[in-house]
């Protein structure tokens, strides 16, 4: 009952913000992104993420933020766990970061929109000839605006986060960053499945560890298939550690305590 009135009360409370948003600029900005400079619909997009989050009342826990940070495009990697993880890379990202979605994502209403605003692509892993379109688009837009782009070479997510392991990684993903010829910033995560989790407490625990950074010299002889398996192996070497402490802080009932205002604390945008 505390978890139903729980999420009662955020989609009460977002709604609105979300459905103002939608009609004010979300909308717009999808249909003519190009009349707008990238750094604005980012910057509306990440106010709105932030908000949502907030409201969500997750607790994230940063480790080596800094091997995530960046002053030029990069191609982001993690482990998948929810629908919810890309907005949490956004969220710690002051510089614009975007996603190539599985082409069902385009038709949910705010979310494909919102998507396509940020210079989102969407692709059809049933057609390898639409993919190799996207990834060009996709480089095309890096060099260009500077963006950069998020993976989850899994797939899908992981319904099985307490395994402590992830799905096979798609070597086929990873194109992306052999195309765009830039570097790779790998993290690990945890938690973010918690959100629909039957939960009753104030908050809720993310883990996001930067693992490595890797600069294209290191990878660009080596074959997608054991990059992709090497970049697995170093996300699954942490993930143990995350899921003992995630257990730890429910066990302990830390989350009873209201979360930190942690969105005050990531970097801002100008």
């Amino acid at each position: 009952m505390v978890s139903f009135l729980k999420y009662a009360r955020i989609g009460i409370i977002c709604i609105w913000r979300v459905i103002f948003d939608y009609f004010t600029w979300i909308l717009p900005y999808s249909r003519h992104p190009e009349k707008y400079p990238l750094e604005k619909r980012y910057r509306k997009a990440r106010g709105l993420i932030l908000y949502l989050l907030r409201h969500y009342r997750f607790e994230p826990r940063l480790i080596n933020p800094e091997i995530l940070a960046t002053d030029k495009p990069v191609v982001y990697v993690a482990n998948h766990l929810s629908a919810l993880d890309p907005l949490m890379l956004i969220a710690l990202s002051p510089r614009p970061v975007s996603f190539i979605a599985k082409k069902e994502a385009k038709k949910i209403p705010a979310a494909g929109r919102l998507i396509t605003a940020i210079n989102g692509l969407f692709l059809d892993r049933d057609d390898p000839f639409q993919a190799v379109k996207v990834f060009r688009q996709a480089v095309k837009n890096m060099e260009e605006t500077g963006i950069s782009y998020g993976i989850f070479p899994e797939g899908t997510r992981n319904k099985d986060p307490y395994s402590a392991r992830t799905l096979d990684f798609h070597p086929g993903a990873l194109k992306l960053a052999y195309k765009a010829k830039c570097p790779i910033r790998l993290y690990a995560q945890f938690g973010s499945f918690h959100a629909m989790d039957n939960v009753a407490g104030r908050s809720h625990l993310w883990t996001i560890r930067g693992v490595k950074s890797i600069e294209y010299d290191e990878y660009q002889d080596v074959k997608s298939v054991l990059l992709a398996t090497h970049l697995r192996s170093q996300i699954e070497e942490y993930l143990p550690s995350l899921a003992q402490e995630d257990k730890k802080y429910y066990d302990t009932k830390q989350q009873k305590h209201r979360p930190s205002k942690w969105q005050e604390k990531l970097p801002k945008t100008e």
